[in-house]
């Protein structure tokens, strides 16, 4: 259990790194770490002027030295390991960062709406903040956008993720998987998906044709399989119904 939570933490980490540098560039508003890091820099500034227009008296060769190193510093890029900075900062307060650049983007595509990569990027971030219902929300305005099939595949993901554990499948998820299907004939989460739609509307011939194809192209071993042929022989059973009446 131990590993685990580590394994977990390490993951949670390193996906709020590849989030969080991308955000600041996009942030309306300059997050407080980014603050405190101007604040810092202040006093590196002015030893930059001293040298600029020459320093007083006081100001000895080995002040300058130093104030050149720390400028140089000062001006260094990002470090390599973003992941590595952000596990530096308390947890609260990175949360809070966090949430707040998340919110910044939120409302900057409110006022420009057309920007795929901004809902995609807001979308992977609500999923690494846990609001699976903000995610979906972001994928979808990226898909109905973009119409690329990926966006509608994270969009399928997100949705399935706040459905939880039920295999009911709402409206716009019927319709999600029906433009993956389109794509490719044999999407493994369109036909499984689809064929519990199909079950739904009591057309149990239609799903039966969904999931036995898709037990057709399930590789050897598939923990999916056993769940399938239950759903296949409830299928079978419906489908022969009407013609036994």
């Amino acid at each position: 259990m131990t590993i685990f939570i580590i394994l977990a933490s390490m993951l949670a980490l390193i996906a709020a790194g590849a989030i969080v540098w991308p955000l600041m560039s996009r942030s309306k508003e300059r997050p407080p770490l980014i603050a405190l890091i101007s604040l810092a820099a202040m006093p590196v500034a002015a030893g930059l002027l001293y040298l600029e227009i020459g320093a007083p008296h006081a100001l000895t060769v080995e002040g300058r030295l130093a104030a050149a190193q720390e400028a140089e510093a000062a001006l260094a890029p990002p470090p390599k390991n973003p992941a590595a900075a952000i596990a530096a900062i308390a947890p609260e307060e990175r949360q809070q960062m966090i949430e707040g650049m998340v919110a910044g983007l939120a409302e900057r595509l409110a006022e420009t709406p057309d920007d795929i990569d901004g809902w995609r990027m807001l979308a992977r971030s609500y999923a690494v903040l846990g609001d699976a219902s903000q995610s979906a929300n972001a994928w979808r305005e990226a898909a109905t956008r973009s119409e690329e099939t990926e966006d509608w595949r994270s969009l399928v993901g997100a949705l399935l993720q706040r459905q939880g554990n039920e295999e009911n499948v709402s409206t716009e998820l019927e319709s999600a998987l029906k433009k993956l299907l389109a794509a490719n004939e044999n999407d493994p989460i369109a036909l499984f998906f689809l064929g519990h739609a199909d079950q739904q509307k009591g057309d149990a011939e239609n799903a039966l044709k969904k999931w036995e194809k898709l037990r057709g192209i399930l590789p050897a071993g598939s923990p999916l399989t056993p769940r399938l042929n239950e759903l296949i022989s409830e299928a079978e059973i419906g489908a022969k119904a009407p013609i036994d009446q």
